[in-house]
């Protein structure tokens, strides 16, 4: 790795680390990280080595790496945090004072009009949603580096590209129309002088002192910077005792729309605030030194700068501005304050503050090619470093040449907009960036401050920079339209073949789409017998925030009578940061270790744990759970942000995409006392008609056995008294399933979520069923099951079952299918080439067949058949599709074959339909059916009944299958 450049010394390394910073120098453990990545496919994890004795992951790909559990690789040099609340306040202001006060009054009040104040205000207030998102990501990121960490880190080198060449090209315009402002300013003691000659030798000047090396100027920068402040507010307290009220009158000569112009070109005088972050592992208690430290410039440089432009506009008549295009606005008011000696006093203030800027303008900017090439996003011929100078010279002249061309071919004005156009839209894609780290659930991502107002903050901020973008015109949107373009040009040109990083948004959008169609393929067909028998596996995941993490594992323990207990805990972290550096053990893991062991000896299962270390934990689990072929999965609820409508959660992918039974607890038991026996003795089940009525029962047996005098209420809501007959039916069939004494509870209420809730007080666990899958309703008015879970007053269990073992009967040990009898296969209705190119066709041609059938409506017979595949689409990967429908009629059978495949969720192609229809007091009876034809039409059976060319050919196939009861 190319040493750092050796004229940085503390300046430059901030400016070096700025923006671009990767928030760890790449080096050889960078690049081993990316070699891990590859070879460990999807997952990319390390084992820490706390596996059952044997040493084997089960189900883990051979190439996965292990070490000795307890070996810390994680130790390295740290920066001192040395940074309290007034340096970080300095910094912040020190970077915002420059050209934002000294050159764009003039032009500003052009647009604005004479209280160009409020533009100045306008900006300000726009800027503090991505001060605090920037505040909220440094302190969960304390690292080296700035907007392109934390825009990388939360959406991937793509994204991380347009804003690393986005912010590099801002900074270049903001430094061209600082330098020609520069110039302006000079040719004041030298008026025969071309401003634009002046500028471009100045610019030469200072490109040549960054190829030779600037010394430590620290002491000097903060000279300039107070002294700045103080000629700031001596002007603004002279400035309003000569102040001319007439020449604020007309306040807005145009509008609104020219206090918005102005706002988005003045945008740029705040961009230094969020400067400090790219050194936030310097600072003291950063969740609380950076963002009071970073508000508090930002609302004093606010202030300060709305006094200045007002004593401008109130001391020099707006049309003089206008004429001359004023570039030197605070020389010209200072003229009038204190005279023409003073103007020039002032003129020398402002050069010199401005001389500051373009020398840290061009330090910062020629060194994001520098930082982008060490970190693979630019050739790396632009990280060489001058034998001579200890410079990145390929990297100065680069800028030096974007400069130069900005200078001599664009006015102040339009680099002025460019600049503010470029930055407003930086700022929308960090506050969007929060967004997505907080909705996408990464665990690794744990700020120690949160911005208050989210979600409202961050949108107002995006929302609020787009209003100020169209404002500025369409140059404006050219310019963050080609940043857009170009970064993406770049990235999938040059650098998408070079890195392996992965973003939060292919975790959690890209990657579930690949895994939802892998899911099929991989999860294999297992029969309930298996699933709950002797030698079922479970596995619970742990992440470490869990409110008891030992409740969550004893009451998966519970699933089972004898089998394998895996306890898997997973440690997230970003893709950018190398497994090994994690690999130390920490005391909470230990600790669940340890008691992993006590639990197989108390429970009579075979207990493994292990320590998994990955960069995406969701595939992961994924990817265990089907390597071992498991027959549970028991997780915590994961819990989702505000914005459910723009990202889900990782974890509830699961819900939708289940490869196994699968059980998410909420837990609101409090501390674990180490009894789990009187955890939850008082069970409350909430089941309908549908996929999961089975399990649920199944479920609270299996609880209820390992409680100290626990009992099991099944609950309903009738809205009147014929619904609850029907639902006392219903509640006997369930209690048939069990066993075991089970009570019914019939509520009397219009609204089913609020009274099951408010009957929840009085028990310890909630058993509910999963809600319809992932659909537009669920998405923006929230699935109803999880509204009913946390309102509940009690812990909660929510169950799902995957598609393939949906239809199975969970009935207790010894019970059979007697009352499944060869007359209800007899009396079925048999369908052969039914004609049907879409979902919505075969469901109306089934209900007008049943109907006719049936003598029911075919209206409602579809509308119950949409209302079941809601909850979970029928169709299955092997090409059949098994339904049942609740209707006021004897059990009824109707087996369609479709001459042609009909698509289904998920992928697949049905061309056999079976749906069983029975009265809610005949739920037994229907699953029991259910059962009975998902299993007499597998394999070859399927096979036969899809060449059967009639009725009677189907149902002899049917019947071949042998079971029936006479």
């Amino acid at each position: 790795m190319p040493p750092c450049p050796r004229g940085a010394s503390s300046l430059s390394l901030e400016s070096c680390w700025e923006e671009l910073g990767t928030g760890e120098p790449i080096g050889p453990g960078q690049r081993s990280s990316s070699r891990v990545d590859r070879c460990r496919g999807r997952s990319g994890s390390l084992s820490r080595g706390l596996q059952a004795p044997g040493g084997a992951i089960p189900g883990g790909k051979p190439d996965r790496l292990s070490t000795r559990s307890g070996v810390d690789l994680s130790e390295g040099k740290q920066l001192k945090r040395r940074l309290g609340l007034p340096s970080v306040f300095s910094i912040a202001v020190g970077a915002m004072l420059g050209s934002g006060i000294f050159v764009l009054p003039g032009i500003a009040a052009e647009e604005a009009g004479p209280w160009v104040m409020f533009s100045y205000l306008l900006a300000g207030l726009l800027v503090l949603p991505a001060v605090l998102s920037k505040a909220e990501m440094a302190t969960a990121m304390p690292v080296a580096g700035g907007t392109y960490v934390y825009i990388e880190r939360s959406m991937g080198p793509w994204m991380g590209t347009i804003a690393g060449l986005g912010t590099w090209a801002a900074l270049i315009a903001k430094t061209a129309f600082a330098t020609k402002g520069l110039g302006s300013y000079l040719v004041l003691f030298a008026p025969d002088s071309p401003t634009t000659a002046v500028a471009v030798a100045v610019l030469i000047a200072l490109l040549l002192l960054n190829v030779v090396g600037v010394g430590k100027a620290t002491l000097v920068q903060i000279a300039i910077v107070v002294g700045t402040i103080c000629a700031l507010l001596i002007l603004s307290v002279f400035g309003a005792g000569t102040a001319r009220p007439e020449l604020l009158t007309p306040a807005f000569p145009h509008g609104s729309e020219g206090v918005i112009t102005g706002a988005g070109l003045v945008f740029v005088s705040y961009a230094g605030v969020t400067k400090i972050c790219s050194v936030a592992e310097e600072v003291r208690d950063p969740a609380r030194t950076l963002p009071m430290g970073m508000l508090t410039a930002q609302l004093t440089v606010m202030v300060l700068y709305a006094l200045v432009s007002w004593v401008v506009t109130a001391n020099v008549p707006l049309a003089q501005l206008q004429a001359a295009h004023d570039v030197t606005p605070i020389a010209t008011v200072a003229g009038v304050v204190f005279g023409p000696l003073g103007g020039q006093v002032f003129a020398i203030v402002a050069i010199l503050g401005l001389v500051s800027m373009c020398n840290a303008g061009i330090l910062s900017s020629s060194r994001f090619p520098f930082a982008m090439s060490r970190d693979g996003l630019l050739p790396a011929a632009l990280q060489r470093v001058s034998q001579r100078f200890g410079s990145p010279t390929l990297s100065i002249a680069l800028t030096g040449a974007v400069l130069l061309v900005l200078v001599t071919t664009l006015p102040v004005y339009e680099l002025a907009k460019l600049a503010s156009a470029l930055q407003i839209f930086i700022f929308c894609i960090v506050n969007l960036g929060v967004l997505l780290l907080r909705e996408s659930g990464a665990r690794w991502y744990r700020p120690t401050f949160l911005a208050p107002g989210y979600p409202l903050v961050q949108l107002v901020g995006i929302l609020g920079g787009i209003w100020l973008l169209y404002g500025l015109g369409h140059r404006a949107l050219q310019a963050a339209f080609l940043a857009v373009t170009v970064g993406s040009a770049w990235y999938f040109y040059y650098i998408r073949g070079r890195i392996q990083r992965r973003s939060l948004l292919h975790h959690v959008i890209g990657e579930p789409l690949v895994a939802a169609a892998q899911t099929h393929d991989e999860a294999g067909e297992v029969g309930r017998d298996e699933v709950h028998g002797v030698g079922a596996r479970l596995v619970v995941p742990v992440f470490g925030d869990e409110p008891a993490p030992e409740r969550l594992v004893w009451l998966a323990a519970s699933f089972l009578d004898e089998g394998k207990l895996d306890i898997l805990r997973l440690e997230e972290v970003p893709d950018q940061t190398a497994l090994g550096a994690h690999l130390k053990l920490d005391r909470q893991t230990a600790n669940l270790a340890e008691e992993s062991r006590g639990y197989g000896e108390a429970l009579h299962l075979d207990v493994d744990f292990l320590d998994i270390v990955t960069h995406n934990a969701k595939s992961a689990l994924q990817d265990h759970v089907i390597g071992v072929r498991a027959d549970w999965v028991v997780m915590e609820w994961p819990q989702q942000g505000e914005l459910r409508w723009l990202l889900r959660h990782p974890m509830a992918w699961w819900t939708d995409n289940a490869v196994c039974d699968l059980a998410v607890f909420l837990d609101r038991g409090g501390a674990f006392d180490g009894d789990p026996r009187d955890d939850f003795p008082r069970l409350l089940v909430y089941a309908t008609p549908g996929p999961y009525d089975s399990l649920l029962m199944h479920v609270a047996i299996q609880l209820c056995r390992c409680q100290h005098d626990g009992e099991i209420t099944v609950i309903g809501v009738a809205q009147d008294e014929d619904e609850a007959e029907q639902l006392a039916g219903y509640h006997e069939q369930l209690a048939s399933m069990c066993g075991m004494p089970v009570s019914s509870e019939i509520l009397r209420a219009a609204d089913p979520t609020e009274a099951i809730a408010e009957a929840s007080a009085g028990y310890d666990l909630l058993l509910i069923e999963a809600g319809p899958e992932h659909t537009w309703r669920n998405l923006f008015l929230g699935d109803p099951t999880n509204v009913l879970a946390l309102a509940a007053q009690c812990s909660v269990l929510k169950l799902k079952a995957p598609r393939h073992a949906v239809h199975a009967w969970v009935r207790p040990p010894g019970e059979d299918h007697d009352e499944v009898t060869l007359a209800h296969l007899a009396d079925a209705l048999i369908v052969a080439g039914l004609q049907a190119s879409r979902r919505s066709d075969l469901f109306s041609s089934i209900a007008r067949a049943l109907s006719d059938e049936l003598d029911l409506p075919a209206s409602e017979l579809e509308a119950s058949l949409w209302e079941r595949e809601q909850a979970q689409t029928t169709g299955l990967p092997e090409g059949i599709a098994v339904s049942g429908v609740i209707a006021q009629v004897e059990p009824r059978i109707g087996l369609f074959q479709l001459a042609s495949p009909v698509a289904f969720p998920g992928g697949a192609r049905v061309d056999v339909v079976i749906v069983v229809i029975a009265a809610s007091d005949q739920r037994g009876l229907q699953v029991s059916l259910i059962d009975r034809l998902a299993r007499a039409t597998r394999g070859p059976a399927l096979e036969a009944l899809r060449a059967a060319t009639s009725t009677a050919e189907i149902h002899a196939v049917l019947q071949d299958q042998g079971g029936w009861s006479e």
